[in-house]
């Protein structure tokens, strides 16, 4: 069994922080591998669902507390891996007004069930 250590316990891509009165996650990959570079030969699309992929699981996998912590590590790994910041800007748009969206959605669909109560 783990034991925390200053407060952190880390769980497959998690890191647990323990405060006082409540419990933080945050994305947190155990691998230190640097990401797929950019120069490789790989098609855009492939190098696009990469960063993605990242970018998403640090929104998806934090607390929020945690998500602007851990959105900015994603964001180092890729630029260190050679992704240019005009591609990280456009899919990081992309994804906030994908939530926003979802976010909407969800609150119609609340208002709906509500109605039919």
């Amino acid at each position: 069994m783990e034991l925390p250590t200053q407060q952190l316990l880390r769980f497959l891509d998690l890191k647990l922080t323990f405060a006082r009165e409540h419990v933080c996650w945050a994305h947190s990959p155990r691998s230190k591998k640097a990401l797929l570079p950019f120069t490789s030969g790989h098609s855009k699309l492939v190098k696009r669902g990469i960063a993605v992929s990242a970018l998403r699981k640090a929104l998806q996998r934090s607390c929020h507390h945690k998500i602007q912590d851990s959105f900015v590590t994603q964001t180092e790994r890729l630029n260190a891996a050679g992704f240019p910041s005009h591609m990280l800007c456009e899919l990081a748009t992309m994804l906030l007004c994908k939530k926003r969206t979802d976010a909407a959605e969800k609150e119609k669909d609340r208002r709906h069930a509500q109605r039919l109560r």
